[in-house]
C-alpha cells in the first residue's frame, strides 16, 4: 500500500488538487490501472496527465516513460499470491530520466522525498 499526502507535498508548497487525488482514488479502486501526474508548468501544482483503461499489462504501462520528461505514476500490480488468490498492491514510481533537465531532476527528487 502506498501511504501518500494528497493535500500538500513537501515544503515547496506544491499542491495537489482535487483532481489529483481523485485519479488517484481510482487507481486505488481498480476503476484504471495507472495515472501518470506532473507538475504544471509553474511547478506549484502536480496533476494527472495521462488516465488508462483498467487491466493495462505492466509491459504497456512502462512504455508510457519519456526519456526527457520527468513523471511520477500510480500503477495497479495485480499478481497471484502463493496460494493462487488474486492481490494487487498500488506502485509508486518515480520517473527522472538523465535526460531531464536539471532543474526538473531537482524538482521531482525533492518533491518525491516527502510523500
Amino acid at each position: 500500500f502506498v501511504n501518500i499526502n494528497l493535500k500538500h507535498i513537501g515544503s515547496a508548497g506544491i499542491l495537489v488538487p482535487e483532481e489529483s487525488i481523485q485519479a488517484f482514488q481510482a487507481v486505488k479502486s481498480n476503476k484504471h490501472s495507472f495515472v501518470t501526474f506532473q507538475l504544471n508548468d509553474t511547478k506549484d501544482k502536480i496533476l494527472p496527465i495521462v488516465t488508462s483503461d483498467v487491466n493495462v499489462a505492466y509491459e504497456d504501462f512502462i512504455k508510457i516513460f519519456e526519456k526527457t520528461k520527468c513523471v511520477y505514476a500510480v500503477y495497479l500490480y495485480e499478481y497471484k499470491s502463493v496460494e493462487g488468490g488474486n492481490r494487487s498492491k498500488v506502485v509508486l514510481f518515480s520517473w527522472i530520466p538523465d535526460d531531464a533537465s536539471s532543474k526538473d531532476k531537482m524538482i521531482y527528487a525533492s518533491t518525491l522525498n516527502t510523500i
